[in-house]
């Protein structure tokens, strides 16, 4: 999806990145655009994947202020957003072809009633 944006993405860690991992995307092999963090229980999963599209100094300011505290290397310069690869890349289209490759995607609100009785069985599902 990055690649039909115009975007070098590969799979892959970048030396100095901030929370390394072998399932990242990068960029040119030099910047880390996004990060996956996935967790797995007896009944449940769950994937994360974030994406910066734009502005990415603020990123990068609170990467470097939370590393220095937690007493861990990082290189500034590998925190990145699409726009830096690509100036032209905008929300919108990002946005929209993150749907066509996924599919539509549907905002759901749990039923109360259901997350009652979840929390009810949840000691009995509880590996």
């Amino acid at each position: 999806m990055l690649r039909k944006l115009g975007l070098d993405a590969r799979i892959g860690p970048v030396p100095g990145e901030y929370c390394p991992g072998d399932w990242m995307v990068n960029g040119a092999g030099r910047v880390k655009l996004a990060g996956t963090a996935q967790r797995i229980v007896a009944g449940a999963w769950l994937f994360g994947f974030e994406l910066v599209v734009s502005d990415s100094d603020p990123l990068r300011a609170v990467l470097t202020d939370v590393n220095a505290a937690l007493e861990l290397e990082f290189d500034p310069g590998t925190a990145a957003s699409l726009t830096d690869l690509n100036p032209a890349v905008t929300l919108e289209p990002v946005r929209a072809a993150i749907l066509a490759e996924i599919g539509v995607v549907r905002e759901l609100t749990a039923d109360p009633d259901l997350l009652e009785e979840a929390a009810n069985l949840r000691d009995a599902h509880v590996a």
